[in-house]
């Protein structure tokens, strides 16, 4: 029996492209502080870091820390101090530009309502790889509000990212949950699907798919509709 449904973000709650998503931030962020540091090495050393953090399996380092430090490492300037307030204030507003890439998903605001009415838990399993201001602004791109869900993986207190199986054992031991009891829900096939080894049952949602060529191991598959009427049906 399902009790808990955990959601994926970009390219699930939140409709976009992720690769015009990508070019959106990119080309945002680097243009905010280009009077400091030149664009397109901002922009590799914003890629190396996020590397080295994906990559990283140290239980005792939370995301922001190993981020910074190989961001800092890789950027190698000798005002980067200055540099963290700039970079601060770009999501503040500047970041709001990428917004233009994205859009609402009625079948998934009224998924997410359902579910609320239900009285399921709701768990929003997004990549902790921005600040908090960022994933908070996403989730309103997406027509919903943090306060919808139980728990949200943070920049700020995730120690792993996707695909480590570990952010998803995290968010098991966090939340005190049954991974047999939880749906998780998500249009990454590498990042997403994974769960199902925790013994999750996994939905790959078709629209915006991201898929690397590895096996596609799923219970379920379709589009937003074919979600909201399955969670209709099912829960």
């Amino acid at each position: 029996m399902i009790k808990t449904v955990i959601f994926d973000l970009d390219g699930t709650l939140l409709p976009m492209d992720a690769q015009a998503f990508e070019r959106a931030y990119i080309t945002s962020i680097t243009q905010s502080v280009s009077d400091m540091v030149e664009p397109e090495k901002l922009g590799r050393a914003l890629w190396s870091a996020a590397h080295v953090m994906v990559k990283d399996d140290d239980p005792t380092r939370i995301n922001k820390d190993v981020y910074y430090e190989a961001f800092e490492k890789a950027l190698d300037i000798p005002n980067f101090e200055e540099l963290e307030p700039r970079l601060d204030a770009y999501y503040e507003s500047d970041y709001d530009v990428v917004e233009t890439v994205t859009k609402i998903s009625e079948e998934m605001v009224e998924s997410i309502r359902y579910l609320k009415d239900k009285g399921y838990d709701i768990i929003l399993a997004t990549n902790p790889m921005f600040p908090q201001l960022a994933t908070d602004k996403r989730i309103r791109w997406a027509g919903l509000e943090p306060s919808d869900f139980r728990y949200i993986t943070r920049f700020e207190s995730s120690h792993f990212c996707k695909p480590n199986l570990n952010y998803y054992h995290e968010i098991v031991k966090i939340c005190e949950l049954n991974p047999h009891q939880c749906l998780m829900i998500g249009n990454d096939v590498e990042e997403d699907l994974i769960a199902k080894q925790l013994g999750m049952e996994v939905w790959l949602l078709e629209d915006n798919i991201i898929h690397r060529g590895s096996d596609i191991l799923c219970d379920w598959r379709g589009d937003r509709k074919a979600l909201l009427t399955h969670l209709k049906e099912v829960l």
